[in-house]
């Protein structure tokens, strides 16, 4: 017996130390578990292992390389390491940490990085505060030495992180390259900035309260267990301060900016309205009483009276006892200066719907048949393209995800009085499921995805003003998506499409091989390259159709606020086996897109296009040129 009892022992104390030991427990309060079991000081933190605290609690954890943290009440948080560089990644699942945090022996290097799942943090020698609330999904930090850098992920990552069931991911192996190529903020001494859901990159750093500040920072182990300062009373006078006492500052570049209090909950920063006072000593604005007050203990900010503030609600009254009418009012006007962006995740569903509305120019109508571009017109014409996919998550975990969709698209010219033009109008309805294996490639994530399409297209073929069957096809699309290096992702399809024509003639089947890669080069600038080889079997006339499409995109992010632009060159070369309608076709373009970000969910594209296909052996029919001048709607929710 004593031989088994041992052996196990054994067998457990190799697996402990298989897993490097990053630090240990040198303080705690209350309840603290490291995975689901209880906590004692001295205890030793293992890479990978999750920390979590219950109401009332801390742990202080100070790990191999002197840096510290301090785990604040009802807050979870996963621990693992670099090996490249040997920089620790806490993974901030919910709740408060405090961070002090050593310099790294590698200059240049990042210390210690930090994730949630609406921001990545990165520091070097820095001490600070990071809080995220997982109702409205707000990151915030408040640096209180040195300086903290904030990536804000995007709105796509945050929502499929959010769907996949189990916790939250770290991948450790880009997680330095979230600070190389994309907009940061660096947050200093005294500075708030925040990260929510809906905004490109966190928000402009602020000075909070100068008093909130040095009670904050004073406020080592997190304790905001008890208040220790009355709240303000809302009185008919108070609310009727909100009109009368406010003088508007003369500089209006900072207006309602600097001053503020941060509530350390919600992670939402309380900003004084654009008219409060400017103290030229203390370069802020000063907060009106009636926004609340500050713990003189703990530095956490206090609603007034009969208010609480709400992750995702904002202001909403606690208790209808007293002065509910004044409440209501206060209520009213404090949360105008709450930011709407902290309801964007609130009802979350597994339902997706993305789509365009474009508006364009054509100077020359043709059709576009799998590639082929035939049935020139030579005639301009006004023209919508509207497009809309509804998707379902039926299945989204850390491994698998499964997609039906249904899709529909609406090709109308505005030149009616044209026949060739009118046969031109085009739309289609369809549906699918996509799927998705995720793996891990190259010590990256990776994905292999299946996506199968079946699409009923509608001509006004006969041109009676309405739109009769005009094709139908089922594609078939296995592909595979991975990052070879950290600046680079590659995805492989293969599209097998079995095709079938309104009268039975124009059948076959039409396949294609594509390659596209995307560069990462940095905060401004990305490059995408696409490059495939198709080949359309036309059953009827037993010809084969092969096409070589090169496309290069260089993108400038933001290059003005909220603007990114695109400029993109492609080349193809089509060859057909048979000298039918045509025998040899060269194609270049060139596109230059404009898009502006708006809001949550849409960007407004102006774009110019330019189409040049030269002919051979006498086909001058297929030449033809083609200008389109572009406005569009793209959204994605």
């Amino acid at each position: 017996m004593k031989t088994i009892y041992f052996t196990i022992l054994f067998f457990l104390s190799l697996n402990t130390f298989a897993l490097e030991v990053t630090g240990s427990i040198k303080l705690l309060k209350g309840s603290v578990t490291v995975d689901n079991i209880n906590a004692s000081k001295g205890m030793l933190i293992l890479e990978n292992q999750e920390v979590e605290t219950g109401v009332r609690s801390f742990a202080k954890i100070v790990f191999n390389t002197g840096s510290s943290i301090v785990v604040g009440a009802n807050s979870k948080v996963t621990i693992s390491k670099l090996d490249s560089h040997g920089a620790h990644i806490l993974n901030l699942v919910r709740g408060k940490i405090r961070a002090d945090v050593e310099k790294s022996k590698r200059s240049g290097e990042y210390s210690m990085f930090l994730k949630t799942r609406t921001a990545s943090i990165g520091v070097r020698g820095t001490r600070f505060l990071l809080t995220h609330n997982e109702s409205n999904l707000v990151s915030s930090v408040l640096t209180f030495e040195g300086a903290v850098h904030e990536y804000k992920k995007s709105d796509t990552e945050i929502r499929d992180s959010l769907r996949r069931e189990g916790l939250l991911e770290v991948d450790s192996s880009t997680i330095s390259e979230d600070f190389r190529n994309n907009d940061i903020q660096i947050i200093k001494r005294g500075e708030y900035a925040g990260s929510f859901p809906g905004k490109e990159i966190p928000t402009t750093p602020v000075r909070i309260d100068s008093r909130q500040f040095q009670l904050l920072e004073k406020n080592q182990n997190l304790d905001f267990d008890k208040e220790t300062t009355k709240r303000i009373i809302v009185t008919r006078e108070l609310v009727d301060q909100i009109e009368k006492e406010l003088v508007p500052s003369s500089n209006k570049k900072e207006q309602g900016v600097n001053g503020g209090a941060l509530d350390i909950d919600t992670g939402i920063y309380i900003s004084p309205p654009s008219s409060a006072r400017y103290n030229e000593e203390t370069q802020q604005y000063e907060m009106p009483s009636y926004f609340g007050s500050v713990d003189e203990k703990t530095g956490q900010y206090l609603p007034p009276e009969g208010l609480v503030l709400h992750p995702t609600d904002g202001f909403i009254i606690s208790s209808l006892k007293k002065g509910a009418t004044l409440l209501l009012e206060l209520q009213n006007k404090l949360n105008e200066g709450i930011d709407k962006g902290i309801a964007k995740f609130k009802d979350l569903t597994r339902t997706d719907f993305d789509g365009f509305a474009n508006y364009y120019y054509d100077t020359n109508v043709h059709e576009n048949y799998y590639g082929e571009r035939r049935n020139i017109t030579y005639t301009d014409s006004m023209t919508w393209d509207l497009y809309g996919r509804l998707a379902h998550q039926t299945i989204s975990n850390q491994k698998y995800s499964m997609r039906p969709k249904i899709f529909g698209q609406l090709t109308y010219h505005n030149r009616r009085k044209n026949a060739a033009v009118k046969r031109e109008d085009l739309s289609h309805i369809g549906g699918g499921v996509d799927f998705d294996y995720f793996i891990t490639l190259f010590k990256n994530k990776a994905s292999i995805g299946l996506e199968t399409n079946v699409r009923t297209f509608y001509k006004d073929i006969r041109n009676k003003n309405q739109f009769d069957f005009y094709n139908e096809d089922l594609a078939i699309l296995p592909s595979i998506t991975f990052r070879p290096t950290r600046k680079n992702i590659v995805k492989l399809t293969y599209e097998s499409i079995w095709f079938n024509g309104h009268d039975g003639t124009t059948s076959g089947t039409y396949k294609r091989y594509h390659v596209s890669i995307t560069q990462l080069m940095g905060q401004r600038y990305d490059l995408f390259y696409n490059f495939s080889f198709s080949n359309r079997y036309d059953k009827n006339t037993d010809n084969n159709n092969e096409a070589w499409q090169n496309q290069i995109i260089l993108k400038r992010k933001n290059i003005f606020e909220y603007f990114d632009m695109n400029i993109s060159l492609g080349y193809e070369k089509w060859n057909s086996q048979k000298t039918i309608s045509l025998k040899r076709a060269d194609l270049s373009n060139l596109k230059l897109f404009l898009e502006r970000k708006w809001g949550h969910f849409t960007k407004f594209s102006l774009g110019y296009e330019f189409v040049k296909q030269n002919t051979s052996q006498g086909f001058d029919r297929r030449r033809f040129e083609q200008n389109l001048y572009h406005f569009g709607v793209l959204s994605n929710f």
